[in-house]
């Protein structure tokens, strides 16, 4: 279980998953950084204000319904969720 959860050298299953080890990756010039999901949301946010409206996607089981997209009124200015 450790080598699951990012704790390779508590790993007892070495024998099938390896030895660790520690290597640099060099990036390629002119390559760009890739955007993840921790840079988006926050970018995401600053956009979203009370009061406004934005189209949202459907969720699947509900697009023969009310089609692909819904509109979603900001009711309160976003917050970060504590937890």
């Amino acid at each position: 279980m450790k080598c699951l959860v990012f704790k390779p050298h508590e790993c007892l299953a070495k024998k099938h998953v390896g030895q660790e080890r520690v290597v640099e990756v060099l990036r390629q010039r002119g390559q760009k950084t890739p955007v993840t999901q921790a840079v988006t949301v926050p970018a995401f946010f600053t956009g979203v204000k009370k009061n406004t409206i934005w189209a949202v996607n459907a969720a699947e089981d509900e697009r023969a319904t009310e089609g692909r997209y819904w509109l979603a009124r900001i009711l309160e200015e976003p917050y970060q969720n504590p937890q």
